[in-house]
């Protein structure tokens, strides 16, 4: 068992630290409060990032707290909120979206580890990660709808990526899936789950034994670079455009009639139905992983601006509890 207290610390900040694992592969751990991926850990990761990791060969994300991180810090931006401060919010916004960029385009691999909780901006980190090794009792999901938000770290463009390929009745299929996934934030009752919710892929390792998982996820990052590991290629997504956006509309305005969604969950899924079609006046078109990035920066703003998300964060900060406006 690999206890991360025994390693050394290479190089760290208030909220994140590398440590050095032997064999030339690095660990990065979350310090912050819940291990959320607030900007210290961004700017911690930026920096570990634009020096290729230092001496590593390769390096694990992993933490051996409660959880491995439930998401971003709605602190701070409850702050930027209150104090009208947008255009920081979209420059958090891009920079996080760069950070996850970075994590997936990056010369060395990078294998995070999530277990138990991993929500929101940790499980963005996850996602684009080069493998990940998961502990079987893992609960992962994109629960930002639930503070009024969607997925702005690169989740959502993750989840239209998912589209590329697929058309008639799997390409819709799919599409409402992958919206409801989204509009409910639904979380996997385990890794096994998180793998069907396409939160985990075929090839990722799934380890029952949390004493095991650390030193698995570092014998897969040994495994990669033995295999001359090269970072995936620039990507895109033939997404359906106007037809796929009317159907999410249809399929959201059936949902609020159920009494399912509320009607601020329509506002946001409105938002999220944009980024997943990928207009809502085009025909089906090819749209770069950037273009896509920028729709959902775009709309992530567009929702801190509104009344009905701030409504959100503010009852979640005061009573740990979601508000169904």
């Amino acid at each position: 068992m690999i206890q991360l207290s025994d390693l050394r610390t290479v190089y760290s900040n208030e909220e994140a630290a590398l440590l050095d694992m032997g064999d030339g592969i690095g660990c990065l751990q979350f310090r912050s409060k819940g291990n959320s991926i607030s900007a210290p850990v961004r700017e911690f990761i930026v920096e570990l990032l634009a020096h290729n990791l230092y001496e590593f060969d390769g390096m694990v994300i992993a933490s051996q707290s409660k959880h491995f991180s439930v998401g971003a810090n709605l602190v701070n931006m409850k702050n930027n909120i209150d104090a009208k401060n947008f255009t920081a919010m979209e420059n958090n916004v891009r920079s996080f979206q760069s950070m996850t960029a970075g994590i997936k385009y990056s010369k060395k691999p990078i294998v995070a580890v999530p277990y138990r909780m991993t929500l929101g901006g940790g499980l963005e980190v996850v996602l684009h990660s080069s493998a990940r090794v998961a502990l079987g009792k893992c609960y992962m999901g994109l629960v930002e709808t639930g503070v009024g938000l969607l997925p702005g770290g690169g989740g959502t463009k993750c989840t239209a990526m998912l589209l590329d390929g697929l058309t008639g009745q799997a390409l819709e299929e799919t599409l409402i899936r992958l919206f409801d996934k989204l509009i409910f934030g639904k979380v996997s009752k385990n890794a096994q789950e998180a793998r069907e919710m396409m939160y985990l892929y075929e090839d990722d390792i799934i380890v029952e034994e949390e004493e095991d998982l650390i030193a698995v996820a570092k014998a897969r990052c040994l495994d990669l670079i033995a295999e001359g590991y090269q970072p995936p290629a620039a990507g895109a997504a033939v997404l359906p455009g106007k037809a796929g956006y009317d159907l999410l509309l249809r399929h959201s305005e059936a949902l609020q009639a159920e009494g399912k969604i509320t009607a601020y969950d329509f506002e946001i899924g409105k938002r999220i139905a944009l980024i997943l079609a990928g207009s809502s006046t085009e025909n089906a078109r090819e749209y770069t992983e950037q273009e896509i990035l920028d729709q959902e920066r775009r709309c992530f703003v567009e929702l801190t601006q509104s009344e009905g998300t701030y409504r959100r964060i503010d009852h979640f900060l005061r009573t740990n509890e979601k508000l169904r406006n």
